[in-house]
This record gives structure tokens, sequence and C-alpha cells, in this order.
């Protein structure tokens, strides 16, 4: 296992504003927690935290490659760190391995003065549970500032802000092609859709107008 930190200082700026690492996947759901985060003066995101494969170099779940990963991170101004995980079949990342990992990252961001952790889950109780027992073994909190939101309210709210996405992966079972718009939301539309509640992650890197779709 690796750790990669990008360059910045960790630990709020404020001492009134608990600093937060974001768990980082570079969908939908963590790019509007990230920008409720950012708004919210309770807290200062310090860094951005990223899972990736170690043998494939992509963010684990999504298949994102690293570059955009780190083309996102530079577009949103935060300092970006990489865990790598391993992936291989020999040494495959079980929860035990992942959690023995994640850790010592923990212990890393805490003697740099991080307690807190922001999450972009929605609705998993389970694996909200998981992610609080973990912490606290770790001696830090999460933070869920979407959690339960709607997902129609959070489609619109996101189509108002000006997101835009590129649709790259879809759920094949859910969705045949012909259904499938080239970006969401599709052109001229300006409301949500099913395809964009049910399906996808989308992030907003900030250049050129360019938007990247994320599975």
């Amino acid at each position: 296992m690796a750790v990669e930190h990008g360059a910045g200082q960790m630990g709020a700026d404020d001492p009134k504003r608990a600093a937060v690492v974001m768990s980082w996947s570079g969908g939908k759901d963590s790019a509007l927690a990230l920008h409720e985060l950012r708004a919210d003066p309770r807290y200062e995101v310090v860094a951005l935290m990223t899972s990736v494969s170690e043998e494939f170099r992509r963010v684990s779940h999504h298949g994102v490659r690293e570059e955009l990963l780190e083309a996102q991170a530079e577009a949103i101004g935060v300092p970006l760190t990489k865990i790598y995980l391993p992936s291989g079949e020999t040494t495959p990342c079980t929860n035990a391995v992942y959690e023995e990992i994640m850790g010592r990252v923990m212990e890393d961001f805490k003697s740099q003065g991080v307690y807190t952790v922001g999450f972009g889950d929605l609705f998993l109780e389970d694996l909200r549970a998981w992610r609080e027992r973990n912490m606290a073994k770790a001696g830090m909190s999460g933070v869920f500032p979407i959690w339960k939101w709607d997902t129609h309210q959070l489609s619109r709210q996101i189509i108002a802000m000006g997101f835009k996405a590129i649709l790259s992966c879809v759920e094949g079972l859910a969705f045949s092609r012909s259904c499938m718009p080239a970006s969401w939301p599709p052109r001229g539309s300006g409301s949500s859709s099913k395809i964009g509640v049910r399906c996808g992650r989308w992030a907003q890197p900030r250049w050129l107008d360019r938007f990247c779709f994320l599975w």
C-alpha cells in the first residue's frame, strides 16, 4: 500500500471551522456533497481522498483513470490524497486489508489536525453504519451533507447549478442503448430525468466548460 499526498497544508485556516477530508469518488454525489460542505461555515475541506487500484491505476469501483481524477482535483483546487489499494489476484483487498490501510491513513490525517471525513452517501444505512464504526475506531467522525436527500431534488439542484455530464457508462440491465442520451441533462432539457436519477455519477471539473461523467 502506498499513499500519495497532494501539495498543500492540512488543517483548517479558521480555528472555528472543522478541517474535513472529502471522500472523493469523482461522481455526482460526492461532487454535490463537496459543494455543500464548502458552503457550510462549520467546515473547511482541506483535502480530497480517493482509493485507487494499485494494479490498474483506476479509481476503485468507478474504474475511472487516475489522470482524470488528478484533473478534477486540480480544477477544484483542493489537494488530493491517493490511497493505492492492492488489486491483484494474489493480493486481493479484503475488508480486513482495507480497514487496516484506512486506519493508517486516518492516523496520518489526525496527525495533521484533520478529524472529520465527508461522504456523499444518500441512502445505504448499512454502509453509513460501517463507515461510522470505522471512523469511531480511528478516533474520527463522519459528516454526510446530502444524506436522505430526495433524488429528484438532488437532480434538479445539480441542473440548476449548471453541472453537466457526458454519459460514459450505464447499467445495461436497467437501460438500453437506444434510450440513452449522449449527455445529461439531455440538450434542451431543463428538468430531471429518470435516467439521471437512477444511473450514473457526474462531477464538474471547471475548465473550458468541459464536464465529465463517472459511473
